[in-house]
């Protein structure tokens, strides 16, 4: 029965593909990331073409946050002195004990 639903499978009907799409570029956001479009050879091509000069330009920091109350929203701004730098992050998190112990 889930076939005459679905005639070429889940995810396949154009709603699937918009939510998808839409949820990506949730996570993107959310995340402080970086969406690339990869739905052809040409878009895949380009996409690992952009990540890969993408990484080779990054730093990666860390924060090791102080103890507090699991559950509390804790905001993050992360400032550079120097010109022509994007940063992408976070704006905030919700600490817990389990990812505030032990770092």
């Amino acid at each position: 029965m889930a076939e005459e639903a679905f005639p070429g499978g889940p995810g396949s009907s154009p709603g699937d593909y918009k939510r998808a799409t839409e949820y990506l570029h949730e996570i993107t956001f959310e995340s402080g990331g970086q969406y690339y479009r990869g739905d052809t050879i040409v878009g895949l091509s380009a996409a690992f073409g952009e990540l890969a000069d993408e990484l080779r330009r990054q730093y990666s920091i860390g924060y090791y946050p102080p103890a507090g109350q699991s559950g509390q929203r804790r905001d993050i701004k992360v400032r550079v002195n120097q010109p022509n730098l994007v940063v992408k992050a976070r704006d905030n998190y919700i600490y817990s004990k389990s990812s505030g112990e032990g770092k």
